[in-house]
């Protein structure tokens, strides 16, 4: 009842270097009374020598490039103060320029607001390390979020963190793996409620076929 997907993808030439795509996927459950059935992504989109525009529900630039590189663990607990994974009523432009990555996302819920939040976010190569830096402001959010991410093999080790801020919060997210072992450390500060929340997950994958992985985590 765990992590199962069903989906649709797709894409067409149309010609002049240009690429139409879509994504249609669920996440199926079997277990309990509640719905077996929810949406994940469904989005179209355009794409060609100038990166690719996406319009409706999947991961933003937000997630892509501060949140995603470090949330690695299946079931560990999230402590960040700015987590948003799929969301809708979007559109988002992603590009990449050599070693330099750039994002933009828009969102619109429909109603009288023309714009209800925008992120925008770089990632980039500094030596042996990926560094991403990214600015969320939601209408729903009294305060933007500004966050950093790195990422880098330190020698047969992959560490990864972001710490983001907002407001007076913040939270530090640590992740990482050696081999088929795997540490993630999150904490967040929330200034105004005067807790700071800690989620510690260690996990581990095995293989027991070429297409099927077992996982543990505690």
């Amino acid at each position: 009842g765990f992590a199962s997907r069903l989906g649709f993808k797709g894409e067409t030439d149309l010609g002049n270097g240009l690429t139409g795509f879509g994504k249609y996927e669920f996440g199926i459950d079997t277990e309990g009374d509640a719905a077996n059935v929810k949406r994940r992504h469904a989005l179209v989109g355009l794409k060609g020598d100038f990166g690719s525009l996406t319009l409706g529900q999947s991961y933003h630039t937000w997630y892509n490039h501060i949140i995603g590189p470090v949330d690695l663990p299946w079931w560990g607990v999230n402590q960040s103060i700015a987590y948003t994974g799929r969301t809708g009523q979007a559109a988002s432009y992603a590009g990449s320029f050599g070693a330099v990555s750039v994002g933009a996302t828009v969102y619109m819920d429909g109603g009288e607001d023309d714009v209800d939040g925008t992120e925008f976010a770089v990632s980039f190569d500094a030596g042996p390390a990926t560094i991403g830096i990214g600015v969320q402001d939601l209408e729903t959010n009294d305060d933007s979020a500004v966050g950093v991410m790195a990422k880098a093999m330190v020698g047969p080790v992959d560490l990864r963190g972001n710490f983001i801020s907002m407001g007076d919060d913040t939270d530090l997210h640590i992740w990482a793996g050696f081999g088929n072992a795997y540490l993630d450390f999150g904490q967040a500060d929330f200034d105004a409620a005067g807790n700071s929340p800690t989620g510690v997950t260690l996990g581990y994958t095995h293989s027991i076929g070429p297409q099927t992985t077992a996982g543990f985590e505690f």
